[in-house]
């Protein structure tokens, strides 16, 4: 790790240790591990997952600026991340854990808190008036693009080993836009827009800092998107993030452990998927964009680096960023239209190659009682026909895409 790089990370892990000083989370009280008897499959059991907010419901904490305090930002303009150094809001939640409120309660208690436009300064009001109302202290104090705080209700958390989850916002101006959809024809109003090029950046640029982080812990990273606005991704909230969970390495992550056996006996199943042209659909630099060769959910692709890394930060951002939302954008060429989806990213020494599995969650057939008494998975569509019908399409949507100047890596 290059200097910068460790600098950052540990002025990130001093900000980290300061907000868990406040009790700004609804920690799980435990997450017990229950084992399948009949296939192995492990579930989790977190009781305070049902407080979550939920599509409709109104309760949509995050959108509001009921969160904690901001940890790191993605600068609008030079992309450069920072870590967050203001102290007010975790002195405040200090002096109300200490009274005993809840974490609900300090969170509320920090939308009565605003800061002045400028840099680290901030004030208290209880009723903010003006533009000042508009910008709570938990929001960094300068244009930003993505930005990480906790998660307030964590699936897993364990402060010992540092494991948490995190959120990775964009700036409310981009809340109702998504990765990869077309822009909206001129008769068309409200309809679907296309998250900037920078912003989805800003977001691997988020996920980078998180995996270097975990990584100093030695924790397994775990980003992820669920997307669509829809109950059927499991996004709860009404606005584009996302997500990353840092875990312990002990927990057996079903999704890393193939990729560990293989890698354990010195073969790569990505690097088998890259080496079979029929199945790559487009590059994107250092980045491909593939047909899943074998997928659960019909339509899904895979991205991955083309070279065998394991960290996100070992290809530049951009080239990951474009290759996500092109890969993303081809559902409008298979199905009409970006249907909810989930973007499951692998990286790390535990993942051996980086990739991501992009996965349709409507549009397509579901599991239906042959697979789930089964345990087979049925598609129609020969992935390697996928492959070809995207490989004639994403050369024009690559070099259409308005992507602006390099910022540099």
């Amino acid at each position: 790790m290059e200097h910068t790089e460790s600098a950052i990370v540990e002025a990130f892990d001093r900000r980290v240790a300061a907000c868990l000083a406040a009790p700004f989370q609804i920690l799980p009280a435990s997450s017990r591990r229950l084992v399948d008897p009949f296939s192995g499959r492990v579930v989790l059991l977190n009781a305070e997952r049902a407080r979550r907010p939920t599509p409709g419901s109104g309760a949509d904490p995050y959108r509001s600026g009921r969160t904690p305090p901001t940890l790191s930002y993605v600068r609008t303009g030079t992309l450069d991340v920072v870590v967050e150094t203001e102290a007010l809001s975790l002195e405040f939640g200090r002096e109300a854990g200490e009274r005993g409120e809840t974490p609900w309660e300090v969170i509320d208690a920090l939308g009565g808190m605003t800061r002045s436009m400028s840099p680290g300064a901030g004030t208290r009001s209880a009723q903010p008036t003006g533009a000042a109302a508009a910008v709570p202290a938990v929001f960094p104090s300068e244009p930003w693009l993505a930005r990480t705080f906790f998660n307030l209700a964590p699936i897993v958390a364990d402060r010992e080993l540092g494991a948490n989850g995190f959120v990775v916002a964009v700036a409310p101006e981009h809340e109702h836009a998504d990765i990869g959809v077309l822009l909206p024809s001129p008769d068309t109003v409200g309809g679907p827009v296309p998250l900037p090029p920078d912003v989805v950046e800003a977001v691997v640029r988020s996920w980078s800092l998180l995996e270097q982080w975990a990584g100093s812990r030695g924790l397994v990273s775990v980003p992820f998107v669920n997307g669509g606005k829809g109950r059927a991704s499991g996004q709860s909230l009404q606005a584009f993030h996302a997500q990353f969970y840092a875990l312990g390495a002990d927990i057996g992550l079903p999704g890393y452990a193939y990729s560990c056996a293989t890698g354990g006996s010195g073969r790569c199943p990505v690097c088998d998927v890259i080496a079979e042209a029929a199945l790559e659909i487009a590059r994107v630099g250092s980045v491909g964009v593939y047909a899943h060769p074998a997928p659960e959910k019909e339509l899904t692709l895979v991205v991955a680096a083309t070279e065998h890394v394991s960290n996100i930060s070992a290809v530049p951002a951009r080239d990951f960023a474009r290759a996500l939302t092109v890969a993303v954008r081809s559902f409008e060429v298979s199905l009409g239209g970006v249907p909810p989806y989930n973007i499951a990213v692998r990286c790390g020494a535990s993942a051996g190659h980086l990739h991501a599995e992009i996965i349709p969650r409507s549009g397509v057939p579901v599991a239906a009682g042959f697979e789930k008494s089964s345990g087979l998975y049925v598609t129609t569509r020969d992935p390697f026909d996928v492959a070809a019908a995207l490989r004639s399409w994403a050369p024009s949507v690559i070099d259409a895409a308005p992507w602006p100047p390099a910022l540099g890596d």
